[in-house]
């Protein structure tokens, strides 16, 4: 799977950050439900690091190298599944024809 080039990573990530809000403001839609059900299902590492970055409510903003300090996993590795778990989310909106423009 390719990784994301960085135009697309700042697009998803401001899409997740969208999404963040509607949780906080307890607007939810069929893409939310849909994004939060993709997450769900991730594998354990790319889930726990989308949601502690981008989804978590009850946080305030938490820095990267927080996250794979707190994982025991080098800053390479967050990276490798960060981006994976990005790209997962990425393919799934423009499937569901989600334009991130």
């Amino acid at each position: 799977m390719p990784l994301l080039d960085k135009v697309s990573e700042k697009r998803v990530v401001s899409f997740l950050r969208e999404v963040h809000l509607a949780l906080i403001l307890e607007r939810h839609d069929e893409h939310i439900k849909r994004v939060l059900d993709l997450i769900a299902k991730m594998p354990e590492m790319e889930k726990q690091i989308i949601t502690r970055k981008y989804i978590q409510t009850e946080a305030e903003y938490t820095r990267h190298q927080e996250i794979y300090r707190d994982m025991c996993i080098s800053d390479g590795l967050y990276r490798k599944i960060r981006l994976r778990g990005l790209q997962k989310i990425f393919d799934e909106l423009m499937l569901q024809g989600i334009s991130l423009d």
